[in-house]
């Protein structure tokens, strides 16, 4: 997932990137929501990562679990 054509987020700091939409996360419920499946997201080593063009989605997701 990450390579030049695609900005990323990782995981850490994706809570920080959902509140430019509006939405207060916090890490746990972000990593739930991962490992739920239901944000679309890659492992990186040992880190997860969701595409900033994502974002918009993952907003409203979280805005309805």
């Amino acid at each position: 997932m990450q390579n030049e054509n695609h900005a990323t987020v990782t995981l850490t700091d994706l809570p920080r990137a959902l509140r430019a939409y509006g939405v207060k996360a916090s890490y746990q419920q972000c990593w739930r929501a991962v490992v739920a499946g239901d944000v679309p997201a890659q492992r990186d080593g040992s880190k997860w990562r969701v595409a900033e063009a994502d974002l918009p989605c993952i907003a409203q997701a979280l805005t309805q679990a």
